[in-house]
């Protein structure tokens, strides 16, 4: 089953909330001992900034983790992570609020996201800095593919229509040798017509967009389709395969 670029980057989300929060809550407890709780609540600008669960601890996710760590990055943070993580969780908070919207995110736009979650964990020391870097690696060996494949299909296109070309040039030229043969060279005009009609012949039949009809797979969503472009496809290569998200993804939109 291919996964959407958007689903994708909800399980980098995910994983960043997951490998981030120990760093941040033991981060939050140095420095404010045990009344962090009453510090990070009291520091943000309203109280839907801050999720609760039902025994009133915090329910972290995306957007009240990369809160917390830009309102209290001089005070906790600057110590151990250094301007370019800064600019990741500005980059991040953007990133977060086009998903959360249901922005629809290319293949640019994942791969970015996917790298900056990994090079922001990989600073904290987080053992989910690998799934992700798979993630990663997997979207862009997907990409590749459906170059590789795309790339493959216009080759054997252009192959195909050589030699078609060439068969059309060759019957052509038969015919003018035999006209030239059978009724000698004041048939040449009658020739170079047939010539010029075969040549406009051609050049209409390759400026005509070639159609693609029966069953055949898409390039960009992996159904099977009858005819392309495939109306409803959602545009993921075929090569990205389900990570299994859990149901706790769909809660970062928060």
């Amino acid at each position: 089953m291919a996964v959407s670029h958007q689903a994708r980057v909800g399980r980098a989300l995910e994983l960043l909330v997951r490998g981030v929060r120990p760093f941040v809550e033991c981060g939050l407890e140095k420095a404010y001992g045990d009344r962090w709780v009453e510090t990070v609540q009291s520091s943000l600008r309203n109280q839907r900034d801050a999720p609760k669960t039902s025994e009133g601890e915090f329910a972290w996710d995306a957007q009240f983790t990369l809160i917390v760590m830009t309102e209290h990055w001089n005070q906790v943070f600057r110590q151990q992570l250094g301007p370019f993580e800064r600019s990741l969780l500005s980059e991040l908070r953007e990133f977060r609020n086009s998903w959360a919207h249901q922005r629809e995110f290319s293949f640019d736009d994942a791969y970015r996201v996917l790298d900056s979650v990994e090079r922001l964990l990989t600073a904290v020391d987080s053992d989910e800095a690998r799934g992700v870097h798979r993630q990663r690696e997997d979207l862009l060996r997907g990409w590749m593919q459906t170059v590789v494949r795309s790339e493959t299909r216009n080759a054997r296109r252009i192959l195909m229509r050589g030699w078609q070309v060439g068969i059309y040039s060759m019957c052509c030229l038969i015919l003018v040798i035999q006209a030239a043969y059978r009724f000698g060279w004041p048939a040449l005009t009658s020739g170079l017509m047939m010539v010029a009609a075969f040549t406009f012949f051609i050049r209409q039949w390759l400026r005509q967009p070639e159609a693609e009809f029966g069953l055949h797979e898409c390039d960009r969503c992996g159904r099977i389709i009858y005819r392309e472009p495939y109306p409803y496809c959602v545009g993921v290569p075929v090569a990205e395969r389900d990570f299994g998200l859990s149901p706790a993804t769909s809660s970062l939109a928060g």
